[in-house]
């Protein structure tokens, strides 16, 4: 049976009351009930509420954010914050450490009972959203550790959104390749590296890992100026880390010919020292088919695609497993010094 049960925590008796007053509850199964603070670890061990409902009062800000740290070490459950006026910092604070909503003590019940139903909604949907990504795990779609598409089912699922993104002409959706360098010969954290990117990007992006210990991301509606954004975000993010190096693409063809594209380009730009490059993929003709490299010189090179080239990519066998990645030896050495000079699109 599906469980809706509150609980309330206050040190201030009187609101506690208050608040359970306004409520009303799904089921006759379903509890409410309230704690103070100092009395909050011993419940969470003792039962799983659907819900928290958690008073400020004149708590100050610290000792809320260590109450709500403590809740969500034990418990998943969703947190509403009560407050008596608006606190700006402590608000700020409270949704930066986990909070899921909030209302004013002197709100009406129709209010209160809205945010708890549409609280406890979301709630519903983020534990179905936990038990699919689950079975996606368990079926090696999704990286336990990183929540990241793994390398061959990310292949299949982007080349399945690049279909989508053609047949319904959505526009400015961008394929994007990260490849981190190690810098001063350190060693690389590849997962680390991907949650980091992971969390930069917003959560309806698609990231998987990619050839050459590298990342394939696919960024919906960010166009050539969100995409250089992006770009500079996770440099910046992962500057002490290693060197990023990236090149995209706006998705204007099948997956397996930009993946082959950036592919190859990466070469080049491991090669050069080149840290990013946005390449714009045109279609002159049916039988011919080339790109050009936009670079903040404004210089144009037009190398041509062969066609034959398309499935080499999928025959080469990457050491995707390792924690370490080094420049390929290829003629491919970059220097120290000009590894540091990267280049940031303008």
């Amino acid at each position: 049976m599906k469980n809706n049960s509150i609980l309330v925590i206050s040190n201030n008796k009187e609101v506690s009351d208050l608040i359970i007053g306004k409520i009303n509850l799904l089921r006759e199964c379903d509890k409410i009930k309230s704690v103070s603070y100092i009395e909050t670890i011993s419940e969470l061990n003792s039962s799983q509420p659907a819900l928290i409902i958690l008073y400020h009062g004149m708590t100050d800000t610290i000792r809320i954010v260590k109450e709500i740290r403590k809740i969500k070490s034990l418990n998943k459950v969703p947190i509403i914050f009560v407050m008596d006026k608006l606190e700006e910092n402590s608000l700020f604070y409270a949704f930066d450490n986990g909070i899921d909503d909030f209302f004013f003590l002197e709100d009406s019940d129709a209010i209160i009972l809205t945010r708890i139903f549409l609280t406890l909604q979301k709630s519903t949907l983020y534990k179905q959203i936990e038990t699919n990504e689950e079975i996606l795990i368990n079926e090696n779609i999704i990286d336990r550790q990183t929540g990241i598409y793994t390398k061959d089912s990310g292949a299949r699922i982007i080349s399945r959104i690049f279909a989508k993104i053609k047949t319904e002409n959505i526009q400015n959706s961008v394929f994007i390749y990260f490849k981190p360098i190690s810098k001063d010969n350190k060693m690389i954290n590849i997962n680390g590296v991907g949650k980091k990117i992971k969390e930069l990007l917003r959560d309806d992006d698609i990231i998987a890992y990619g050839k050459g210990s590298g990342f394939y991301a696919v960024v919906f509606e960010a166009g050539q100026a969100g995409t250089k954004s992006i770009i500079n975000r996770v440099s910046k993010a992962l500057e002490n880390d290693c060197i990023i190096y990236a090149n995209a693409a706006e998705i204007t063809t099948s997956f397996e010919k930009l993946e082959l594209l950036l592919y190859t380009n990466m070469k080049n730009q491991l090669q050069k020292g080149k840290t990013v490059e946005y390449i714009e993929y045109e279609n002159e003709n049916k039988s011919t088919e080339n790109y050009k490299i936009n670079k903040t010189q404004n210089e144009t090179i037009t190398p041509e695609v062969p066609n034959n080239q398309i499935e080499q990519i999928q025959n080469e066998d990457e050491a995707d497993e390792e924690e370490i990645v080094t420049l390929e030896q290829e003629g491919q050495e970059v220097q120290d010094t000009k590894a540091n000079e990267t280049e940031v699109i303008e």
